[in-house]
């Protein structure tokens, strides 16, 4: 697992992960719409695919200003639309996931 990068946003779509390296949802080459259950509310997050690939989860806790992000590995990315119900018939599932969903699915 990759160790917890979650950054505070600084501005506008841009935000700087604890590695230094800044992410601009703008630039993202897909995202996913999901939510989880937190506490009594649900929380609304988001998953991306970065221009170089990689995949980031942005998560819009209602009770905080700003959104928190993570590094996701692939068998997370995977794991997490299959959890927020996108299928792999869905259009736009990522080919680079769609292997890994048959593992990780019992």
């Amino acid at each position: 697992m990759i160790p917890d990068d979650e950054k505070i946003a600084e501005t506008g779509s841009r935000y700087r992960m604890s590695n230094n390296i800044v992410i601009n949802t703008d630039n993202a080459t897909g995202h996913w719409e999901g939510e989880k259950p937190c506490w009594s509310e649900k929380e609304q997050q988001t998953l991306y695919r970065s221009a170089s690939g990689r995949y980031y989860r942005e998560r819009q806790p209602s009770r905080k200003r700003y959104p928190r992000f993570r590094w996701l590995l692939n068998e997370e990315a995977a794991a997490w639309l299959l959890v927020n119900g996108h299928d792999q018939t869905d259009d736009g599932w990522p080919e680079e996931l769609t292997a890994l969903a048959d593992s990780i699915r019992d």
